[in-house]
């Protein structure tokens, strides 16, 4: 059995988790060491992904979900979630498109890095895959991408996959993948239960070549190279209430990069408990899709500790996270996986409770400085989406050059040439928000420039 133990510091109790280890793995020592040591090839980067289903009949189609790509500077990646990958769903689109665009945005990234592409004698290797909980779409892009490009034997096949034959193609592996994936008996009480995540695991296992599941717990630690990953929350810390909502089993991650100064090529050494060491540090907290109950335990927990650089918009702009949560992470940047039709029109009109706490977030508090958004607006065949990435250099997140990763036929730098047409900086007309003028774009013009993912910057009246 693997025990783990906790402080609860909003509530007068050591709590105590017992698992199996049937069905998991022990973390490692290598990713329990804070002290790392590796070459740098590369800044490390995030990758917003683009969830759009593809054009069919003059219309481009949004998916729905979420997914992240980061890049550590040892040239390996780590992925959160990754999306539906709907194009497999829907009569007459791509069926790999979601799969293609994960995997172009990482090939891109890897053939800066390291001068050369992938292939299957130098595989794109995923330290760690992030599932943050079992709902398809969040994980079902990342289980399709191994029918297609993973390490392992087993390729798709009509008879396993909806999605057709894989290429040949094993240029892709996982070292680890971070999930907690109920019990049975905890996951069926709830709404919307889903068990893909332990359904699947021996699959992606032989898809992937193998990797090293870790159920991850409230309190631990992992580290990769540049970075360190706190888990903040789990399922079995609303125990004894009973899940109410399968979202609430989504494990929440603070994820803090360190950017060094070091050249490309050489050897590093960090301690990456080390708070005062004097490097650039960047930290992005990964909620999935949160639901109040979670939230809630979060702030008390936490209070001020939440503070983060970098926040994903809960349940992608869905029912999620309330308001204090994010006034506790006070971040400057929010990650929102969602079509910007939706972020600036239906999610901004809205009156639902969670439509009008993400207005807030975003648009209506003293901290938020930049969103980013996931996809193009629906239904207009001459926007093309963009893979939004943010390099994070020793000086901070490098802002001013976005860069679109993965995408042969777009411009993929931002520059100063280019930001009349590629950067959206918010001046008027969107409904006032406790008191303040919140900004947006005209509307016409927000479709016209969305040529490559977007920059949003607002400015208070």
């Amino acid at each position: 059995n693997l025990t783990e133990k906790y402080f609860a510091y909003s509530e007068p109790q050591i709590r105590v988790v017992v698992a199996h280890l049937s069905s998991i793995d022990l973390p490692t020592t290598e990713i329990l060491n804070p002290n790392q040591t590796y070459t740098k090839v590369t800044d490390s980067a995030i990758t917003s992904i683009d969830m759009g289903v593809g054009i069919k009949d003059g219309e481009y189609i949004n998916g729905y979900g979420t997914g992240f790509v980061m890049l550590l500077e040892d040239g390996r990646f780590i992925i959160i979630d990754g999306g539906q990958n709907l194009g497999g769903m829907h009569t007459g689109y791509d069926p790999w498109a979601q799969v293609d665009t994960i995997y172009n945005v990482m090939a891109d990234l890897y053939t800066k890095a390291f001068g050369i592409a992938p292939s299957n004698e130098n595989p794109i290797t995923i330290a760690a895959w992030i599932a943050t909980h079992g709902h398809g779409d969040h994980i079902n892009a990342v289980w399709d991408m191994g029918h297609k490009y993973g390490a392992g034997d087993l390729k798709c096949s009509t008879a396993d996959c909806y999605c057709g034959t894989g290429a040949n193609n094993n240029s892709v592996k996982i070292q680890y993948v971070l999930a907690n994936a109920p019990a049975r008996s905890l996951r069926y009480n709830t709404a919307e239960a889903n068990e893909d995540i332990t359904k699947t695991m021996a699959t992606w296992q032989k898809h992937y070549g193998g990797f090293t599941y870790v159920k991850v717990h409230t309190g631990q630690t992992y580290y990769f190279a540049n970075l360190a990953i706190e888990t903040l929350f789990t399922v079995e810390d609303l125990y004894p209430q009973r899940i109410v909502t399968f979202n609430d089993t989504s494990n929440i991650m603070r994820l803090t990069f360190r950017s060094t100064s070091n050249a490309a090529g050489s050897e590093v050494t960090l301690d990456n408990s080390d708070a005062e060491d004097g490097i650039t540090k960047t930290s992005f907290i990964s909620t999935g899709d949160v639901y109040i109950h979670g939230s809630r335990w979060l702030t008390s927990m936490y209070g001020n500790e939440l503070k983060a650089d970098m926040v994903s918009m809960g349940h992608h702009g869905g029912p999620g996270a309330e308001g204090a949560f994010y006034d506790l992470v006070a971040a400057e940047t929010i990650w929102w996986s969602m079509s910007v039709d939706n972020v600036c029109g239906g999610y901004t009109t809205s009156g639902n409770w969670y439509s009008r706490i993400d207005q807030y977030a975003a648009w209506g508090s003293d901290y938020t400085k930049y969103v980013f958004v996931a996809d193009a607006p629906s239904g207009n065949a001459n926007v093309k989406a963009g893979n939004l990435t943010l390099f994070l250099r020793a000086v901070g997140p490098d802002y001013d050059n976005l860069y679109n990763a993965g995408d042969v036929n777009l411009d993929r730098v931002v520059d100063e040439t280019d930001a009349a047409n590629r950067t959206l900086t918010y001046s008027t007309v969107i409904p006032t928000v406790s008191g303040k003028n919140v900004a947006s774009t005209n509307y016409s013009a927000f479709q016209e420039n969305l040529a490559i993912a977007y920059k949003i910057t607002k400015n208070f009246n």
